[in-house]
């Protein structure tokens, strides 16, 4: 890769019509310092609202309408929001929001999501040093690392880990970014960092950049099932669980898992990828969990959000987002 990508970040809709939509597509593009991916509001980072179709219910709750054909009316509980919100005014009375803009004037909407990249700079900058790994990840291999840039210190990553990056940082930090190894027994991380497990920095960009990361052996050989990601539940979406629980109950080419799942090849690679990146997939039958064996001599139930886990002799269904949780970085073979 000749040059840092840029980072990607995803911003749901609600409550406009496809015309409007539009309108945010368009100001959201004009971003040189992000690519936005718009669209449903389920994993996205930051979310859009139609002031114009949102009510007021009480304790903080507000209902915003559907424009779309057939759509529905979501709920949102506002103080518990982890997530920027914009409002496309005008506003009811009874609704204070911090970002605004007017879907008549582009540039206020180009300015709101300018807020939006200033307020999730800590996660744009993540995916850049996402990258970055990526790039010289043969050369890191398991050790710790500062990264630094004419003297500057960018990131401080343990390949087993945790990583710290400036929340800054900007892809042109990247160009003359130096790797150097450390004791992790003295490493210091600047109180300002914003620190992510590596699982967790190494998923999100895996599961967003267009790059081709999928190991080719993994497109002809079986792909067995490992364990359940160790990252935070809310960024496994639904077509993650539904490879999990196929591999978990055999194992599967990646031609039987398309047909199976019904997936385009694109996001069947995708999906492969982040599992295989935080050690939740392998192609070596002797790392798969002992309930993907099992399973091969048991008929595969319907498709649903569990998992097969071998407990007491038996292949139980097992809930993935009770079993998520934060750990290192450890593709598996």
């Amino acid at each position: 890769m000749d040059s840092i990508e840029l980072p990607v970040l995803k911003l749901g809709l609600a409550g406009f019509s496809p015309e409007q939509e539009l309108v945010i597509e368009d100001a959201a593009s004009a971003s040189l310092l992000t690519r936005w991916e718009c669209g449903e509001m389920p994993g996205a980072d930051a979310w859009m609202l139609n002031g114009q179709l949102t009510q007021y219910l009480g304790d903080g709750r507000v209902r915003v309408g559907s424009k779309q054909p057939g759509g529905r009316s979501v709920q949102l509980q506002l103080p518990d929001m982890r997530r920027p919100v914009v409002f496309a005014g005008p506003l009811p009375a009874s609704v204070q929001a911090p970002i605004t803009c007017d879907l008549d004037e582009p540039h206020s909407v180009v300015e709101a999501i300018g807020v939006l990249e200033f307020t999730l700079a800590p996660l744009a900058a993540k995916y850049l040093l996402a990258a970055h790994v990526i790039e010289h990840q043969e050369m890191l291999g398991t050790g710790a690392f500062e990264l630094r840039a004419r003297g500057q210190l960018l990131a401080v990553v343990d390949m087993t880990g945790d990583a710290s990056v400036l929340p800054s940082v900007r892809p042109a930090n990247f160009e003359l970014a130096v790797w150097k190894k450390v004791d992790r027994t003295r490493v210091g991380v600047p109180d300002n960092f914003s620190r992510v497990s590596m699982s967790e920095l190494m998923w999100r960009y895996v599961s967003r950049t267009s790059r081709i990361l999928l190991p080719e052996r993994y497109l002809t050989v079986p792909i067995f099932f490992r364990r359940a990601p160790r990252v935070d539940p809310v960024l496994v979406d639904e077509e993650h669980l539904l490879v999990m629980r196929e591999l978990a109950i055999h194992p599967l080419t990646f031609e039987e898992m398309q047909r199976a799942l019904d997936l385009a090849p694109e996001v069947l690679a995708r999906v492969l990828s982040a599992l295989y990146y935080v050690g939740s997939v392998t192609s070596t039958r002797a790392r798969a969990s002992t309930a993907t064996v099992i399973g091969e001599m048991r008929s595969s139930p319907p498709l649903d959000s569990h998992y097969g886990e071998l407990r007491a002799g038996q292949l139980e269904l097992v809930d993935l987002r009770q079993l998520t949780a934060p750990g290192p970085l450890a593709p598996a073979a």
